[in-house]
């Protein structure tokens, strides 16, 4: 899995990863702590037919501000219907 501190919005980073082996339709969880340590956002995707899959996590807090700092992101293959349950490794994003 890797991030991309680059996306779309300045406050968001785009999250891509694959599976191995590669199967369309599983289910992934992105989780991401923001640089405060409570809070916590988890986003759902699904990989497509070659195994990949891609999410946009949003860097903003329960009060809509963006924070600077590390970004600890992990992806998660959770109650898949082909592949069983793994956990990538973490990945820091400084933002």
């Amino acid at each position: 899995m890797e991030a991309e501190g680059k996306s779309e919005r300045k406050d968001s980073i785009r999250v891509q990863g694959a599976v191995a082996p590669a199967r369309a339709d599983q289910r992934v969880m992105i989780d991401i702590v923001l640089p405060d340590g409570k809070t916590h956002r988890t986003v759902e995707t699904r990989t497509n037919a070659s195994g990949q899959f891609s999410a946009l996590l949003k860097l903003t807090d329960n009060n809509k501000k963006l924070q600077s700092g590390p970004h600890v992101v992990q992806g998660f293959i959770h109650n898949a219907s082909e592949l069983s349950d793994a956990e990538s490794t973490v990945v820091t994003v400084m933002r």
